[in-house]
C-alpha cells in the first residue's frame, strides 16, 4: 500500500536520501552498513531522513510510493556487497 513505513534493516549512515535523477528508482536511500554492504530503498513516496544521518535497525526512513519506473506502489529493496546486487533471501 502507499505510504507504508519503511524502516531500515541493519544499522549505517545514510549514503544518499532523495529523488536519485535517471537511476529509475525515482526517490531513493542508500544505507551504508560497512564492510562492502549496502541496502537500497527505492521508489518511495516520502523520504523521512538526511544524507549523512546515523541509523539503527528499525529507524524510519521514508514512506512506500510509486516514484521512478514504477508499475505501481511498492518498495524495491537491494542489497548490494561491493556493487553487485544480492539475494535478500
Amino acid at each position: 500500500k502507499m505510504n507504508t513505513q519503511i524502516r531500515v534493516t541493519a544499522n549505517g549512515v545514510i549514503e544518499y536520501a532523495g529523488y536519485s535523477k535517471g537511476s529509475g528508482y525515482g526517490n531513493l536511500v542508500i544505507v551504508h552498513h560497512g564492510f562492502g554492504f549496502k541496502t537500497y530503498y527505492g521508489h518511495l513516496n516520502k523520504v523521512s531522513i538526511k544524507s549523512g544521518s546515523v541509523v539503527r535497525k528499525g529507524d524510519l526512513i521514508g514512506y512506500s510510493g510509486n516514484t521512478g519506473l514504477s508499475s505501481g506502489p511498492h518498495l524495491h529493496y537491494e542489497i548490494r556487497f561491493i556493487q553487485r546486487p544480492m539475494n535478500p533471501s
